[in-house]
């Protein structure tokens, strides 16, 4: 069984529901019946055993006689087995519901610039996922859940990439998408979103205006928010990501994950799933995940870096010249304050922490455009999971993103702006971890095994030109 909990007060919600927060203004997060091994799992995104028991935990929803009510009775355990699903029943809602294009199972290549004798940096090639797009790890489940449930019409807000990735995957399912874009989008992904038969709508402003201007229109009706960003679906799809590196080389667990982080649907997912494989092994080595936002619009390490200027200084590894939060730094006062502002109004989205460093001030653009996201709405979870682990926080300047995809260009690897500020992050704070001669095997500097070499692995997000079609 699998349905929609509220982080704050455990309310539940049906998966199908047109809420994307709870009524006290909390966050879902999805709560299925089981988990199980990674292992053994065939070389397809459906094949990996963690998100096909998703979406079975979703079948046992829809198969049974739907007499369950989530919602009300916190007293009401709804927690099954699924085990009483039989091979027939599941076999059939997943030939009807299940709605992929072939994502995952991308490339990893030898970076050729970055490695270091032994120190090795692999390319994880996510941008030659089906609409070259990681976003289609998430779209994949999401929109298989709904169609599951039912949805035949959605909106989605985006800065791009989402909403092509889930147009095409709307499409496939015959589901009608209305997209809701910030004024400037490339016209390349506006023309792909209208070939799938999204609708299209331009929202003056920035990322964030064009979160407020769904929001704003979901309250006039019944229309479901298939949002990557509230929808904890997408995020059990954009796990996937984590358990593929693990199987793909070999059942090591890499070392190092660099990544973006705008609205946190990759970083949540790889929390997602280092809880999951936590809950399967408690000797589970957690990867040390480096965050990666451009220095322009960095509210993650915006906070980080100045919520806590005492407790900032007493950390021997930050290093204000390399614009790097390093390992170490916990800010739990900030997280509590974070965690208690969870709001249903778009204008209450940033933190109270966050707001108290920005005031009204606009931030500044970015050639990332697809991290561009001064005020994630989910910033609490982001804050709390990187501050769990300590992992670093890195801001990169726009001159270090041209020349990222210069030194990606080199190599025969060619990426959209947001996928070579990532780039840049790792080579960032690689230079950081080699310098200050920390411990590239984990976060704790404890090598348990010496004769391994170490493995940073750098997410590629999405590519460039999305399509030669004219608007």
């Amino acid at each position: 069984m699998a349905y929609f909990s509220c982080r704050v007060c455990g309310e539940r919600y049906l998966i199908g529901s047109n809420r994307y927060i709870c009524q006290c203004g909390g966050h879902f997060q999805l709560d299925v019946s089981q988990i199980v091994s990674h292992e053994g799992s065939s070389r397809s995104i459906w094949g990996l055993a963690p998100i096909l028991s998703t979406l079975i935990s979703v079948a046992d929803s829809q198969i049974s006689d739907g007499s369950a009510n989530y919602g009300g009775d916190s007293s009401m355990d709804i927690l099954s087995s699924v085990d009483h699903l039989s091979k027939e029943a599941i076999s059939t809602f997943l030939e009807r519901n299940v709605i992929s294009l072939g994502e995952g199972w991308t490339p990893q290549i030898r970076d050729l610039l970055l490695s270091q004798g032994d120190d090795r940096v692999d390319l994880k090639l996510d941008f030659l996922n089906p609409t070259l797009s990681y976003k289609d790890r998430g779209s994949a489940l999401l929109v298989s859940a709904a169609k599951a449930s039912g949805i035949q019409s959605a909106a989605v807000d985006s800065s791009g990439n989402a909403a092509v990735s889930l147009a095409a995957y709307c499409s496939r399912a015959g589901i009608e998408l209305s997209v809701y874009l910030p004024e400037g989008t490339s016209k390349s992904k506006i023309a792909q979103i209208k070939r799938f038969g999204g609708v299209v709508n331009e929202v003056p402003g920035d990322r964030s205006a064009t979160s407020v201007a769904i929001l704003e229109e979901l309250e006039k009706g019944d229309t479901y928010y298939m949002s990557h960003i509230y929808n904890p679906l997408f995020h059990h799809g954009t796990k996937s990501l984590l358990y593929e590196l693990i199987e793909g080389n070999g059942g090591q667990v890499p070392d190092e994950v660099v990544i973006p982080a705008g609205n946190g649907t990759l970083l949540l997912g790889i929390g997602i799933a280092i809880s999951e494989l936590k809950r399967l092994d408690n000797d589970f080595k957690v990867p040390r995940v480096v965050v990666v936002q451009a220095a322009n619009v960095a509210p993650i390490y915006s906070l980080l870096a100045n919520g806590d200027r005492a407790l900032r200084d007493d950390q021997q590894q930050f290093e204000e010249a390399y614009r790097v939060v390093a390992p170490g730094i916990i800010l739990k006062s900030l997280v509590g304050n974070a965690r208690a502002t969870d709001s249903p109004s778009p204008s209450a989205t940033m933190s109270t922490a966050t707001s108290k460093l920005y005031g009204e001030r606009k931030m500044a653009t970015t050639l990332a455009e697809g991290i561009a996201i001064a005020t994630p709405p989910r910033l609490s979870e982001m804050v709390e999971l990187i501050s769990n682990y300590g992992w670093p926080v890195v801001a990169v300047e726009e001159d270090e993103i041209v020349s990222a995809k210069t030194m990606l260009s080199v190599q025969g690897v060619d990426v959209e702006d947001t996928a070579a500020a990532t780039y840049a992050g790792a080579k960032k704070w690689l230079e950081f971890r080699r310098a200050k001669s920390l411990d590239p095997i984990d976060g704790s500097g404890c090598n348990e095994n010496p004769d391994k070499s170490p493995l940073c692995v750098v997410e590629l997000t999405g590519a460039g030109l999305k399509s030669p079609y004219r608007t």
